[in-house]
């Protein structure tokens, strides 16, 4: 993710985004990222739209839209609410929202549903594969292989930053069952 974005240098091989290295990305270009990442972009003093207010003026985006947002990821009433006083998963929604609010093309999502319950859960990945489905192309960050499974087309699993495995998830996960031993005493 931070290769891409062009937050952190590689040391080889070839990186491109929209036709360019990510050393020579725009700001234009970077504004086509939307980024989730773990407690980042949510100032716990202000309300959920207050929140959305700050990325809405740095994007120059209308506020009409923070509303839409809010209830896109299920927030509809939490306008008003500090985010101090939200829970993990509401949390969760409002980076989604923030992450979603200027309708970015590529979507970065570290671990988006760590810790959360199956519920709240259940609707983050609505709301990703709604993103999807519409055209976005989406990097999920997640240790959960069903995770996996369900919201992505492609899966590369990583060692000390290196690609050991990639491919379709299904097959990616049936290879690593068949590769396992079961010891019976």
């Amino acid at each position: 993710m931070i290769l891409l974005t062009g937050q952190l240098r590689y040391d080889n091989g070839i990186v491109m985004v929209f036709g360019k290295e990510p050393g020579n990305l725009t700001g234009k270009d970077k504004k086509k990222f939307g980024i989730m990442m773990e407690n980042f972009g949510v100032y716990e003093r202000f309300s959920c739209g207050e929140n959305l207010s700050v990325f809405a003026d740095i994007y120059d985006i209308s506020h009409d839209r923070i509303q839409e947002i809010l209830e896109e990821v299920g927030l509809e009433n939490a306008f008003k609410k500090a985010a101090s006083d939200l829970s993990k998963g509401m949390k969760a929604r409002l980076q989604l929202a923030r992450t979603f609010l200027h309708s970015p093309q590529i979507i970065f999502l570290d671990e988006p549903t760590s810790g959360l319950d199956p519920q709240t859960m259940r609707g983050i990945h609505r709301i990703i594969l709604e993103k999807k489905n519409a055209g976005c192309t989406i990097f999920l960050t997640t240790h959960n292989m069903l995770e996996a499974t369900k919201l992505c087309d492609k899966v590369a699993l990583l060692n000390e930053g290196k690609i050991v495995e990639e491919g379709n998830p299904e097959e990616i996960r049936r290879k690593s069952a068949e590769s396992m031993i079961i010891i019976k005493e």
